[in-house]
């Protein structure tokens, strides 16, 4: 290309140079710009996903202590019937003294009190309960031999049922 004047033909090559340079310029900072957009997404990412992770946690942690007290608490019910159930059976001397219906009652009362339990009993071996099986044969909370084997159950429709182990 032959230009008239020297003036055009710097203009030209100036003009040239100047629109590499912008394309230069403007090509760099697309690179950039995609770069740092990039390891903003990354980070962004990571933090998300450390925030998610926590968060998880704790829920988990929080329905743990949930499920854990629902679970501990029936126990408690359980161990405490236990206990005042071997009260009534050790030494006469320092014992408490339940009757067979006192202690009947207590496991419907247990039952009637805390809905969320499915069943309750007792279980005693022939004759460790004041050693008067035979009297009461047949009886309600008792088997054909007298022993003591009274079950509270929760019926379907939220009823107590009554039967024997």
């Amino acid at each position: 290309m032959k230009f008239k004047s020297i003036q055009y033909t710097i203009m030209a090559y100036a003009g040239a140079c100047i629109l590499a340079i912008v394309i230069a310029l403007v090509g760099y900072a697309l690179v950039t710009g995609a770069r740092t957009q990039d390891q903003a997404a990354k980070g962004t990412e990571a933090l998300f996903e450390k925030v998610i992770q926590e968060r998880l946690i704790s829920l988990a942690d929080a329905n743990v202590m949930h499920i854990q007290h629902d679970l501990e608490k029936p126990l408690n019910i359980a161990a405490s019937l236990a206990q005042l159930s071997a009260l009534s059976a050790s030494d006469p001397s320092t014992s408490v003294h339940l009757s067979r219906d006192e202690q009947d009652r207590i496991i419907r009362n247990a039952m009637e009190k805390h809905p969320e339990l499915l069943g309750a009993y007792l279980g005693w071996e022939p004759n460790a309960f004041a050693g008067d099986d035979y009297q009461f044969m047949g009886q309600p909370g008792h088997d054909s031999t007298g022993r003591f084997l009274p079950y509270w159950f929760r019926n379907a429709d939220g009823t107590l049922g009554h039967d024997i182990i």
